[in-house]
């Protein structure tokens, strides 16, 4: 139908061929060199993405037919010479694999059970297969289009492995272009980059002492043994190889799809946990699309012609039946007050001591979370911002009359109530309660935790010791019951900073302890920090002094 269309509409039917030269006669006809090739249609086309942000891969695709054979495959490794068979093997088994499954969850299911499977291998160092095997899958072998002599100055894996073989076979024997060099990367050195670090694999074939000699030489160990070749093979940097592929054919398209990452052991870039982080996050801002819709200039018109038309029509109704009895432009309106049953109720059932508010916020209990029932949050918080405000009138009131508060009764002697020096304490505790404390500085003591604080208040300079409690941040990779009945811990609902973004840790506690409790047992706290199943901890290094600063600040 596309190239139907092209026909009619761009046709050139004055196209003109020359047919005499004598003569200079042409011939005229029609002339389309524009059709389109269409093929397919096809039943899948898996297309591997990017591991930089926002950027797409040109030419390279797979596309499988509706019997499930695979119709062409452009771009990939399994296709590139040189390449890791390890990386083949994986490609040619996986490519199909994306076939099964009946929507996105069991198809990245399905393609992660293969990979799964090379990674056992990865990261068990290849324990079950043989020597000749473990070989060839991680060999590379690449060829030099000119002679080595040619290359002078320059590094790279292949240049460094035709050195080598130069040192171990001669010189004669890598002097022509073309040379096929075979490697494998080792550990060592670890302070060299790897293409400095290849070790030809023709070197394992040789007589124990004469690789022996080149491998101490090689890897800079001087007291290296005949050991095993899983022990001089750089694991990190295979798993690093292989990971890339897994990120660009399954865990990057998995999470741009909305699926969570199939293979947990390969994290995605930095820059995809940050943004999957924000999509999942509860605090995002929404935008304003989730609230309005954008509707034509037609449809507003239309919309307004409609709304104007009725307020017309109510205006001309109830001039018509001004003045008539039914109209209601005719009836005065009178106000009427009404009383707030309810509000007359919740008054009367209001606590009238603090201690009956405290126990009153007590059995509120903890708020509900606001982003899955938002009423019942309101209604908790109106609830106990009432509360808190008749605490704050009482409060208020025992400081006019100049009375001790209940929590600061006991600094003062228990028979001076009425004497000279009782009623002095207890207008220095009304000061320091009622006024505004201008911190001038905030010093360090001898006792661990606690601060104190020189303050200007009430034109007066006086001096207050702070303690400031232990604060953690803790992320477990599962809901700790033992955690939950701490004293000490509590659920958080903070936010982590994006770059220390686990997606493994999903449970969050908050621990406040003093600090001498910390000091104390801090070979322990430390123990249970190191646990599996703790994913993190937060806020270790600020001290009290930092925590002042942050909470209080120059004013309190």
């Amino acid at each position: 139908m596309l190239n139907h269309l092209v026909f009619d509409s761009f046709t050139n039917h004055q196209y003109q061929d020359l047919v005499d030269r004598d003569t200079l006669s042409y011939e005229t006809h029609s002339e389309n060199s524009i059709f389109f090739e269409v093929d397919g249609p096809y039943r899948a086309m898996i297309l591997p993405s990017s591991k930089e942000e926002d950027k797409l891969l040109k030419k390279r695709y797979a596309v499988f037919n509706d019997d499930g054979s695979l119709a062409e495959l452009k771009g990939f490794e399994v296709k590139r010479r040189g390449e890791l068979k390890l990386i083949k093997i994986f490609q040619s088994q996986i490519f199909k694999v994306f076939l099964d499954g009946a929507n996105l969850d069991s198809c990245y299911a399905a393609v992660a059970r293969v990979a799964d499977q090379w990674l056992d291998i990865l990261f068990s160092k290849a324990r079950g297969l043989p020597d000749a095997e473990l070989f060839d899958l991680i060999t590379e072998n690449r060829s030099m289009s000119k002679a080595l002599e040619s290359y002078a100055g320059m590094k790279s894996t292949s240049i460094c492995t035709a050195r080598r073989l130069a040192e171990f076979l001669g010189d004669e024997m890598v002097k022509d272009k073309g040379l096929a060099c075979k490697f494998v990367i080792s550990r060592q050195p670890q302070d060299l980059p790897v293409s400095e670090r290849a070790v030809p694999v023709a070197i394992f074939a040789a007589d124990p002492p004469t690789r022996r000699q080149f491998l101490r030489r090689w890897l800079r160990d001087p007291a290296l043994e005949d050991r095993d070749i899983r022990d001089i093979l750089d694991w990190d940097y295979y798993l690093e190889r292989f990971g890339s592929v897994i990120q660009k054919l399954i865990t990057i398209p998995a999470a741009m799809q909305g699926v969570s990452n199939p293979v947990p052991r390969i994290r995605h870039p930095d820059w995809l946990a940050k943004r999957v982080s924000a999509a999942m996050s509860r605090h995002k801002q929404r935008h304003i699309t989730d609230a309005f819709k954008k509707v034509s200039k037609e449809e507003y018109l239309q919309k307004a012609a409609v709304e104007d038309a009725r307020i017309r029509d109510e205006v001309a109704a109830d001039m018509e039946d001004f003045g008539s009895s039914g109209s209601a432009i005719a009836r005065p309106k009178t106000g009427v007050c009404r009383t707030n049953a309810h509000k007359k109720k919740s008054r009367a059932d209001a606590p009238a001591t603090a201690e009956g508010i405290a126990a009153r916020i007590a059995e509120l209990g903890t708020a509900p979370d606001p982003s899955d029932d938002y009423s019942a949050w309101l209604t908790h918080a109106k609830q106990v911002w009432r509360l808190r405000r008749s605490l704050r009138v009482l409060r208020q009131k025992a400081l006019d009359s100049g009375d001790i508060l209940p929590e600061d009764s006991v600094l003062a002697p228990a028979d001076s109530t009425g004497t000279t020096l009782g009623q002095f304490f207890g207008r220095t505790q009304v000061a320091l309660a009622r006024n505004t404390w201008h911190i001038v500085q905030w010093a360090e003591s001898d006792v661990p935790g606690e601060l104190r604080a020189w303050a200007w208040m009430g034109g007066q300079l006086h001096s207050v010791r702070v303690s400031v409690p232990r604060t953690l941040y803790v992320t477990s990779t599962v809901p700790s019951q033992e955690i939950t009945d701490s004293r000490f811990f509590t659920e958080a609902r903070n936010v982590l900073p994006r770059t220390s973004y686990t997606p493994q840790s999903t449970h969050l506690y908050k621990c406040v302890m003093p600090e001498s409790e910390y000091i104390a047992h801090q070979s322990s706290w430390s123990s249970f920090f190191a646990h599996p199943s703790i994913g993190g901890v937060y806020e270790t290094q600020v001290t009290a002094l930092d925590r002042a600063l942050i909470q209080l600040g120059a004013t309190a």
